[in-house]
């Protein structure tokens, strides 16, 4: 689901993960508040131990940027040259960075080794054909995001696994 009211607030939820973005804090607490009543006409509840309002840009409640669904949002200050623009073309003065969270970089280099350790007597093709899909599935999941780093880094902790 994508929610956007006029361009001004834009919302997002995937099964029972939620994502409201605005550029003004007031706005965003207004919409918990909003979501909070909208859950409990349902029986429902926001988790307060889940529920996180984050800066994209600045670092001012714990770490600037959040996760979602395994990857890592973050925005930075850009220059006329590198920044977004809006609809009208206007310059934003900042660029967004996805990548895949560490969490997720975490996860997948658990599996793997998981993986390598159970096939630790096997023949080579046998280990290939294991990893294979391991490896494909979490490529294709990550690339359209900023992954190049972070699969660099993968092909290296894994060469040192085998």
């Amino acid at each position: 689901m994508r929610v956007s009211t006029g361009g001004k607030l834009t919302a997002s939820a995937s099964s029972n993960w939620h994502v409201v973005l605005h550029e003004e804090r007031a706005v965003i607490e207004e919409s918990r508040e909003i979501i909070t009543a909208w859950l409990t006409g349902m029986g429902l509840e926001l988790k307060a131990s889940k529920t996180r309002l984050a800066q994209t840009l600045e670092t001012t409640e714990g770490a600037a940027g959040f996760d979602f669904l395994g990857f890592h949002i973050q925005q930075y200050p850009a220059g006329i040259k590198h920044s977004q623009r809006n609809g009208h073309q206007q310059v934003l003065g900042l660029v967004t960075h996805v990548e895949a969270s560490r969490g997720a970089v975490k996860r997948h280099t658990e599996k793997l080794h998981q993986t390598v350790k159970r096939k630790r007597g096997a023949e080579q093709e046998e280990v290939i054909q294991a990893l294979n899909p391991q490896i494909a599935g979490w490529t294709n999941y990550y690339r359209y995001v900023s992954s190049q780093e972070t699969f660099h880094q993968l092909g290296k902790t894994l060469f040192a696994m085998l």
